[in-house]
């Protein structure tokens, strides 16, 4: 049961940035952190990528905004991966 998340790309727009990632579970996983890099998060959004429909939408077990480079828990069904991004500083 592992949850892991990398960062795939960074971009800014104006004084934000924008980090851009993936996340995979294996076995019965349903969740786990994922480090944005951020000092603040103010958005987070989560889309599943699956060859079926998920029962339940992933989604972030967080109130935003999100500071002091706290990770994001991510609260997902068993074995759904997907990708994220987050919006901030």
């Amino acid at each position: 049961m592992t949850f892991t998340s990398t960062i795939d790309k960074q971009t800014f727009f104006g004084d934000m940035r924008i980090v851009i990632g993936h996340w995979s579970n294996s076995g019965a996983s349903t969740g786990g952190d994922v480090e944005t890099g951020l000092q603040t998060v103010y958005y987070f959004g989560l889309t599943p990528l699956s060859t079926a429909v998920t029962a339940n939408a992933p989604v972030a077990n967080e109130t935003f905004p999100l500071g002091g480079k706290t990770p994001v828990t991510v609260i997902t069904d068993a074995e759904c991966d997907g990708v994220w991004f987050a919006i901030g500083k």
